[in-house]
């Protein structure tokens, strides 16, 4: 019988251009200012960088490694450098924060040792202790202090829990660091720190398993505004100023303001409403351009709940610039707006306004989702309009009623 024909075992991948280094293994010896270090696991290799345990005189050691490797003939050290010294700057920046692991020093012109920290990355439905994610947040702050964003913080497994349960991040590769000096004082700069800082506290806030205890799920109020009275009930009373009403009276103007927060218009067949003739439009809200047209309401509803938040739960600390980051990053990023307007074709005032508002599918991955839909009419201001006040036969304020003037 013929024999069959032996095969010599591969010793480096298939397709090697697919890794950061042009052999399968990480050296087996390294050195940092004369000090050696060697090699006791390979933890990863994939494009952008190679990542193992060593032991030096010290203790065990993390030895990452950018590309070196060719990338279809085309040189890609230059990139491995880049990389590294970009990381070596954040973790420069980041040392003597705890939760972030000593630098060592660099490895030639792409690589770099950092200290080693047992642990392991959080498990989705994993048990931490009470102050995990108020070590985590802190650990965040003093990053965005130092005008560094993570950047990675959308999954779990990036999160490093230690042998003492403490929070770590250890891999900077993409995050980002604003320079104070030239092209990082600039407005583009600034902006791109702001909304990258902004998904570092939205995932941290998704990542978290609950609100504090007690903290409201959900809020209803009711409001009746009767001349200068105003009737309400429920959880919240968000104030309501005479100012504030005439500023949201109707008129063209506005509705030419508001018409040009849409994006996508589509025109819809015409209709009629409480015998007004009326264009009948849709679109998608520009939810960054309506946050500046809305901008002195909600900064008056930002003062409101926080007020209402601080008398509710004294005990927690609420950072005012933060909630308002944190709301207006979810606001842009999370949710989306439709308006629909039936607009009187004589005078060109809004009759009818149709507002939509629902959580985008990345919602899911915290466990809700969301969806309001509110229809808003407005009647002719000179013809009279029938609004029962909220009161008893015997004018007593219903149950659960309570009545206040406008200023």
């Amino acid at each position: 019988m013929p024999k069959k024909r032996a095969h010599a075992r591969r010793t480096r991948p298939r397709h090697g251009w697919l890794y950061a280094l042009p052999e399968p293994e990480l050296p087996t010896l390294v050195t940092h200012v004369g000090v050696r270090y060697e090699r006791e696991e390979t933890f990863k290799h994939d494009f952008f960088a190679a990542t193992g345990l060593y032991r030096g005189p010290d203790g065990l050691a993390v030895l990452k490694l950018g590309r070196q490797n060719d990338f279809l003939t085309v040189p890609m050290k230059w990139l491995g450098s880049f990389l590294t010294q970009r990381e070596v700057r954040v973790y420069a920046q980041m040392q003597g924060v705890p939760g972030v692991p000593r630098l060592i020093g660099p490895v030639g012109i792409a690589g770099f040792l950092h200290a080693f920290v047992p642990g392991h990355p959080l498990g989705r439905y994993e048990q931490v202790s009470d102050t995990f994610f108020d070590e985590l947040f802190a650990l965040l702050q003093a990053m965005h202090a130092r005008h560094i964003a993570y950047v990675d913080l959308n999954k779990r497994q990036n999160i490093l829990v230690s042998e003492d349960g403490k929070p770590h991040l250890i891999d900077f590769q993409i995050s980002w660091h604003r320079p104070r000096r030239w092209a990082g004082n600039t407005r583009p700069a600034r902006w791109l720190l702001r909304r990258l800082q902004a998904s570092d506290r939205y995932h941290l806030m998704k990542h978290t398993p609950e609100a504090p205890e007690g903290y409201p799920s959900t809020y209803s109020n009711e409001t009746i505004v009767i001349g200068d009275q105003r009737y309400s009930r429920g959880d919240l009373s968000y104030p309501v100023t005479l100012e504030m009403v005439a500023e949201h009276i109707p008129t063209k103007e506005r509705t030419l303001e508001q018409l040009n927060l849409l994006i996508d218009i589509e025109t819809m067949p015409e209709e009629t409403i409480d015998g007004v003739d009326c264009y009948h439009y849709r679109g998608t809200v520009d939810l960054e351009k309506w946050l500046d047209w809305m901008r002195p309401d909600l900064e008056r509803m930002y003062e409101w709940i926080l007020k209402d938040m601080i008398e509710r739960y004294p005990d927690f600390d609420f950072d005012h610039e933060e909630m308002k980051k944190t709301a207006e990053y979810m606001l842009v990023n999370a949710y989306e707006e439709t308006y629909e307007f039936w607009i009187g074709k004589d005078d060109y005032l809004i009759r009818q306004w149709k507002h939509v508002m629902q959580s985008l599918i990345n919602l899911s991955e915290v466990g809700y989702s969301y969806l309001a839909v509110s229809t808003s009419k407005y009647y002719d201001f000179n013809e009279p309009i029938m609004i029962e006040p909220p009161l008893t036969e015997s004018g007593e304020l219903l149950p659960g009623w309570s009545l206040s003037s406008l200023e």
